[in-house]
């Protein structure tokens, strides 16, 4: 049986897994934003790494210094950390990641050829690492234009990415808004229609002399009122009744006491007249 109280406990519950699915949504949207936002930094952050590693390299070169081996590949190893982060994050977001994988291999390879370098310059003389040279050249070139090429491609999907994570988290939000607004008004509407018919009943109830029909109403509580209203309108029109009873026989009995009084004094002025004759004569 249908009550007011399950119908406000399931309003309650609407609202509540509203609130829930908003919340996660808004959990759900921040993780990913995040996610997306902290790639785009570790991507700008190999790039410096990179670059950092290039000026290590020809200082090396230039001066011949074991302080800029050290600069080399701390930023090296900074890069394989960087790398080692972003590359899941993309993966846990779908987004291609290929030129990534090309970067790595690239830069691993710099990075043998640069140790190539420095182990002969230092063993055996700048003249033996002309040819060596030449490859790190190319190296370098081939890693600058993969790194052109994922600012180029990359990024931009993880921006893509970014957008339709918002534009998804608002339309769930919206959606999940219209549709907790719809139900509720339903809910409430119906709530609404059974009062006015209840105070339609009673408004009624005042000039005649209908019940309330239980039947017509929806929820359990407004039965039972309906019930002892009725009840409590019976018993008014059952008092009305009798009311009008005792009004009835009380102005019938008042009509024959009213004759009896004019007829007994009749019988006395007719009684007294005739007294009156006999003593004249």
């Amino acid at each position: 049986m249908k009550s007011v109280k399950s119908r406000l406990f399931l309003i309650l519950l609407i609202s509540l897994g509203s609130i829930i699915t908003l919340i996660l949504t808004r959990y759900t949207t921040s993780t990913k934003t995040t996610s997306l936002t902290e790639s785009t930094y570790l991507i700008m952050r190999l790039d410096i790494r990179l670059l950092n590693m290039r000026r290590a390299e020809k200082d090396f070169i230039n001066r011949m210094e074991a302080d800029d081996l050290g600069i080399f590949d701390r930023n090296y190893d900074a890069f394989e950390k960087d790398w080692n982060a972003v590359v899941p994050n993309l993966q846990e977001q779908n987004i291609d990641h290929q030129l990534l994988l090309i970067l790595h291999n690239y830069v691993k390879e710099y990075k043998s050829l640069f140790d190539q370098i420095a182990d002969k310059t230092t063993n055996i003389g700048l003249t033996h690492k002309l040819g060596l040279m030449a490859d790190l050249l190319e190296n370098a070139h081939n890693t600058e234009n993969n790194l052109t090429a994922i600012h180029d491609t990359l990024l931009p999907k993880i921006n893509a990415a970014k957008s339709h994570a918002r534009m998804q988290e608002l339309t769930i939000q919206l959606s999940t808004a219209i549709i907790m607004l719809i139900v509720i008004m339903a809910l409430v509407g119906a709530l609404r229609n059974s009062f006015d018919s209840f105070i339609d009943f009673f408004n009624n109830a005042k000039t005649g002399k209908a019940l309330i029909p239980i039947q017509d109403l929806p929820y359990s509580e407004f039965k039972v009122m309906a019930n002892i209203a009725n009840d409590t309108i019976s018993a008014r029109f059952k008092a009305e009744d009798q009311l009008k009873d005792l009004n009835n026989n009380l102005e019938q009995r008042v009509k024959e006491a009213t004759k009896e009084i004019i007829d007994r004094n009749e019988e006395i002025t007719a009684t007294h007249l005739h007294s009156s004759k006999l003593k004249s004569q």
